[in-house]
């Protein structure tokens, strides 16, 4: 599998065999089966890049890029004008999204 860093080392101790490949030889790699997966960007680059064109199964996201959005700030003005459902809606979304 195409994965490097500390991701690699996690995925090593389950049997699998890190490779840390140049990106350009990614989709070649894993047209002719050198490799049976590869950790990219996401979906967008994935598909712009034709993994999708050569790999029998596509998984997101990966444990290690679960989310890119941490903190959610609103203003403590903007947040009291808010009626109670609709904070506590805000609370569940914010929530489900981390």
């Amino acid at each position: 599998m195409r994965i490097p860093g500390i991701s690699g080392d996690v995925v090593a101790r389950l049997g699998v065999v890190p490779q840390n490949i140049a990106g350009g030889d990614t989709y070649p790699a894993l047209e002719r089966g050198t490799i049976d997966a590869v950790e990219w960007v996401g979906p967008y680059d994935d598909e712009k890049l034709g993994f999708d064109k050569v790999a029998k199964y596509y998984y997101y996201p990966g444990w290690w890029d679960c989310t890119g959005q941490l903190a959610f700030y609103v203003g403590a003005k903007a947040w009291s004008a808010l009626p109670p459902h609709y904070q506590r809606v805000f609370e569940v979304a914010a929530a489900e999204a981390s």
